[in-house]
């Protein structure tokens, strides 16, 4: 009788503090500034730039007091990174496929750029604290499942010891989910070049894994998570306007595809490597709740 007399009091308790709190439901949409962490190959200049998206979603918050709330969102986020390599001075290789017969790796200048948009569904958790009544601070982590990596980008090839024979320009076009390996488009293919006698033919369009025999995995991992800070602005009661910043903590790049563009292995194979690119972004929003 006591225990459920205590439980019944308890849950009372629990639904009178639940109905005197208030909620908000809301959206909230803007531009993403985004881009990679992580180990560069500087004998080649690689670096990771900036590259822009956009956001949106909803969100609901509760309102525990007049000053502190916590909110959850669901959000649709573009993040990425302008990747590339190359420039005066700097060597690094090919990796040409000969019809019937072994592929040939050529060394000379690989200038490579590519711009990598990778869409996520996130799940943002924040606390936020109203300072004044129109400034609020806010903190919390985030966890992202990848639903759509793309890119598109071009490289252009000049050997080293055969430039009169073998240089050419690709565009690359990707799509790290659905390409294969090997997978190039050969309609409009480059004009031919000639290895060992060979003449070969290069698509015009390269797919993400068009130089890898074996597909193992994709290029980038499914799951993001990190951490998260931002200041938003209260307009009014219903508008808002707000700056954050996505610290990620995971490894977003899938190490058995990350190879290095600048040396390969006495037997003609790729060197992985083993390293750590992690996302950062900046958020610029604007939001509504009701």
């Amino acid at each position: 009788m006591i225990k459920k007399i205590i439980l019944a009091s308890t849950f009372s308790l629990f639904a009178t503090i639940m109905m005197a709190q208030s909620f908000n439901i809301g959206v909230r949409a803007g531009l993403n500034y985004s881009t990679f962490k992580g180990p560069l190959e500087e004998s080649i200049n690689e670096d990771y730039a900036v590259s822009s998206g956009f956001h949106f979603g909803l969100n609901y918050t509760q309102n525990f007091s007049d000053v502190f709330s916590v909110r959850l969102e669901v959000l649709y986020v573009q993040n990425g990174a302008k990747k590339s390599f190359g420039g005066e001075g700097t060597e690094s290789f090919y990796k040409i496929p000969i019809p019937s017969s072994e592929d040939i790796i050529e060394r000379g200048r690989l200038d490579y750029d590519l711009d990598i948009s990778n869409a996520y569904i996130s799940f943002p958790v924040t606390a936020h604290l109203n300072i004044t009544e129109k400034i609020e601070v806010s903190a919390g982590a985030y966890i992202s499942m990848l639903v759509g990596p793309t890119a598109t980008g071009l490289q252009t090839f000049i050997s080293t010891e055969n430039d009169s024979l073998i240089q050419f320009r690709q565009s690359l076009d990707f799509n790290y989910n659905s390409d294969v390996a090997g997978e190039g488009q050969a309609i409009g293919r480059s004009p031919g070049i000639k290895v060992n006698g060979v003449v070969v033919y290069l698509p015009k369009f390269a797919g993400a894994y068009y130089q890898f025999n074996e597909k193992k995995g994709n290029a980038m991992n499914f799951l993001d998570y990190g951490l998260i800070v931002g200041v938003s602005y209260n307009i009014n009661r219903g508008f808002y306007i707000g700056v954050r910043a996505d610290i990620g903590l995971a490894d977003i790049t899938n190490n058995d595809t990350d190879i290095s563009r600048a040396e390969y292995s006495e037997n003609n194979s790729y060197i992985y490597r083993d390293d750590k690119d992690t996302h950062f972004g900046l958020q610029g929003s604007f939001g509504f709740r009701f």
